[in-house]
């Protein structure tokens, strides 16, 4: 009919386009009667888990809402304290919030989102007998005084159906927070159990309520139904859907630097070995020469240092790991300068001049090696690319500077 055309209208294509938009994700999971389901166990247990942690500061948040907003409501209706029953539903509501706010601080994890699915019950039982003791306080004041109701003689009904109508218009806002909860903690079994509940306890109070006239049972009835207890898990469908692929895309990003993590490091091993063979290969010939000291061996001799110097970085690979996360502690000891440049330089045809010469030779300087090694070689690499393309003529001039700096140019 009409109430329910709008909502299935926006809801519905919504709803298709998150699935198409997240179809990797949709492709792993099922759809039932209570929502959305990872196919996977394992991944399905990942997604509760997360989902429980988070229901916890949701719930907390939702009953302590609930509790302080129904103390707000008794203090702004204030001019009916000769009513001492009027403050009766407000009173009721704080009393099952704060219940619930004690019972969700201390139970496990798990209690947490079936405990909320009843709180929600409650609530729509609370809003529904407000409705009628709102309705039945207004009706009372207006007839139950002589002169008013002689005033008001002929247009009793219009009356009664306009407070109805203002009190169930109330209830359809507190409901349709009360059920959006579930877009928060998650869509599930006992979310679904207490939708359905909901639906039957506000069908039954409007199609019994003598206060509730047909007309208001019509037009305001149907929109208490649909807006009270279908969209809001229509939307927490939809939400629900969005954060598993959030967390589908999550864990499928996870799972791959996982093994591009484990495949780097079966390369960076292979690499390692394969360096060092041809190493070794190098320096056999070398050795098996008539004059293995000639000149003539000499780029081969630097060609094996540059090998023992690529397999000296090749062990420093959790460093880098650790410098692209952001995480590496910086680890200082004491080195000389000197044998540090003479490994950092070897294989490579550049000049180092150390000024002065003796301070050099007999001070130790403390540094993290790893990040000052991974520095200069990267700046020395830079000088010989961005260099003269036949003869790059690089020189490295390293001296005090101010304190107990060094400056390496």
């Amino acid at each position: 009919g009409k109430p329910l055309g709008p909502p299935l209208v926006v809801m519905l294509p919504l709803l298709r386009f998150f699935m198409v938009a997240g179809e990797p994700a949709i492709s792993e999971m099922t759809f039932s009667w209570y929502g959305f389901r990872f196919k996977g166990p394992e991944n399905e247990r990942a997604f509760q888990d997360r989902e429980q942690r988070s229901a916890r500061t949701v719930a907390i948040g939702f009953t302590t809402i609930f509790m302080l907003g129904s103390l707000v409501a008794a203090c702004g209706n204030l001019y009916h304290a000769h009513y001492w029953t009027y403050y009766a539903p407000y009173i009721t509501q704080s009393a099952v919030a704060a219940l619930m706010l004690c019972l969700i601080l201390m139970c496990h994890k798990r209690i947490i989102r079936p405990a909320l699915a009843v709180f929600v019950v409650l609530n729509c039982g609370l809003a529904l007998w407000g409705v009628h003791h709102f309705t039945k306080i207004s009706y009372d004041e207006l007839f139950t005084d002589p002169v008013r109701s002689q005033q008001m003689r002929g247009s009793e009904e219009y009356i009664l159906q306009m407070a109805a109508s203002s009190n169930l218009n109330a209830a359809t806002g507190i409901l349709f927070f009360n059920f959006s909860v579930f877009g928060y903690t998650g869509f599930g079994k006992q979310e679904a159990i207490a939708t359905v509940l909901g639906s039957v306890l506000i069908t039954v109070y409007i199609l019994t309520d003598s206060l509730i006239t047909p007309a208001v049972a019509y037009s305001k009835g149907a929109t208490l139904i649909i807006f009270g207890t279908f969209v809001p898990p229509l939307c927490s469908t939809v939400t629900s859907l969005l954060r598993r692929e959030y967390f589908f895309a999550q864990l499928m990003s996870e799972k791959g630097l996982h093994a591009s993590n484990k495949a780097d490091s079966i390369l960076n091993h292979t690499l390692k070995n394969t360096m060092a063979d041809a190493a070794g290969e190098i320096e056999l010939f070398i050795e098996a020469q008539p004059n293995p000291t000639s000149q003539e061996y000499a780029p081969l001799k630097q060609s094996m240092a540059a090998l023992h110097r690529g397999m000296r970085w090749c062990q420093h690979r959790q460093v880098y790991l650790n410098l692209a996360y952001g995480n590496y502690q910086v680890t200082k000891r004491a080195i000389c300068l000197m044998q540090f440049m003479s490994e950092l330089t070897s294989g490579r045809k550049l000049q180092t001049t150390f000024s002065p010469l003796r301070l050099f030779q007999t001070c130790a300087f403390t540094v993290d090696p790893i990040l000052l090694g991974l520095i200069l070689d990267n700046t020395i690499a830079n000088a010989y690319k961005h260099g003269h393309s036949v003869n790059p003529d690089v020189e490295c001039f390293i001296m005090p500077g101010s304190g107990s700096n060094v400056i390496v140019q």
